[in-house]
């Protein structure tokens, strides 16, 4: 009797590979007749025919296989979150591009999101990989109103791009409330007065912070015209790590300058966006964050001690946009490159610098006293790019 582990051997003709190996060699075969003109060469020609028809569409199913197993691949790549696709588990991070068009059709997304693709991991089990990071991308210009934006989206629908990376309309137009004010002269605005564009900014950004509030644990501010430099991601696991060590709830951290690089618990992204929607006819979005932060806006000042707003001491996103959405002072100083010290750059007041003076052997600032025993890795290691002295490279 025949044990139920022990199966009979297939014949070769049920193994599709040696079928499809037989086809071929019997093409091969008949061909090496034809060329020797062979008698039957009528019907040499009709096998050779059928045969190379049988291989052409065993080679088309195959191809379609293919196709088939790499996208399951990337479903399987892709996280099931609340967020994007309706699950429980949350991205660990969100990184959130608002885009508007520029003149001359000019676009920097695909750049930005290419830097930003070289930065993440290909690995489903790498801790930056496509179930524990994900990337949202909204068009600030209206449906069919931005070239860039759609061009970006055909770009990166496949492969790493379509693991990573969802482009979003916005969920309803903005409304301005003062469409009537007069125009403003971003040349000469010395109170900071948002003209239309910039208020129209400002409100795009809160509808892209209400709609990422649940899908994520974390928010990442990023601009459509940064290049992510060399090793930022992993720059910022490592420092809310080494953040949540010294003050579990920490209110950000800046990596960069402008509303870029700053990094918010998702749960409080309902608040910032309430307050750039209230305040947005008399700041700009980057101002209004900087009073809800530190000035202690709606809702940021309770009965308990300020959070605090920590800072990385390079900076990891390098402005690369030439071509602005509004007009451009043309004696603006020059913004920090990659790696350039957070201490100096000049559009950040001081509490939003990294504080050199008092954190010479640190890599984030403040650097207070420390809530757990692990002193040595949360205040002195590693310094990415620091000298052991403190000093830049």
């Amino acid at each position: 009797m025949q044990s139920a582990s022990v199966r009979p051997e297939r014949s070769s003709a049920s193994r599709p590979g040696l079928a499809r190996l037989s086809l071929i060699a019997n093409a091969l075969l008949l061909l090496l007749l034809l060329r020797r003109g062979g008698t039957r060469e009528a019907h040499l020609r009709s096998e050779l025919l059928q045969a190379s028809e049988l291989v052409q569409a065993s080679s088309a199913q195959v191809e379609s296989a293919r196709a088939a197993l790499q996208e399951a691949q990337r479903a399987l790549l892709v996280p099931r979150p609340s967020s994007l696709n309706g699950s429980a588990a949350r991205p660990w991070l969100l990184v959130g591009v608002t885009t508007f068009p520029r003149p001359g059709g000019v676009s920097y997304l695909n750049a930005t999101l290419s830097s930003l693709m070289d930065e993440l991991p290909d690995s489903l089990g790498d801790p930056l990989g496509p179930a524990n990071v994900q990337v949202l991308v909204m068009n600030g210009a209206g449906e069919g109103a931005h070239p860039g934006f759609e061009a970006a989206r055909a770009a990166f629908a496949q492969g790493k791009g379509g693991a990573y990376v969802r482009f979003r309309e916005l969920p309803a137009p903005c409304v301005d409330p003062t469409p009537d004010a007069a125009p403003v002269d971003d040349l000469n605005n010395p109170q900071n007065v948002p003209g239309q564009e910039v208020r129209a900014q400002s409100c795009h950004l809160a509808s892209l912070l209400e709609a990422s509030s649940a899908l994520s644990q974390h928010y990442l501010f990023l601009e459509d015209d940064f290049e992510t430099c060399g090793h930022a991601l992993r720059t910022v696991h490592y420092a809310l790590n080494k953040a949540s060590l010294r003050a579990p709830d920490w209110l950000a951290l800046r990596f960069s300058y402008g509303m870029n690089g700053i990094v918010l618990r998702s749960s409080d992204l309902p608040s910032l966006a309430a307050y750039l929607r209230k305040h947005l006819t008399r700041l700009p979005p980057d101002l209004l964050w900087r009073e809800w932060a530190i000035a202690g806006g709606e809702s940021m000042r309770t009965a308990k001690p300020a959070r605090r707003l920590y800072t990385y001491r390079q900076n990891v996103w390098a402005h690369t946009g030439v071509v602005s959405t509004f007009a451009v002072r043309p004696l603006r100083r020059a913004w920090p490159a990659c790696y350039a010290p957070m201490a100096a750059v000049w559009s950040l007041v001081a509490r939003e610098q990294f504080d050199g003076a008092h954190c010479a052997q640190e890599d984030i600032s403040p650097c207070g006293q420390l809530l757990h025993a692990q002193r040595d890795w949360a205040t002195r290691l590693p310094l990415f790019g620091v000298a052991e002295d403190g000093t830049e490279p």
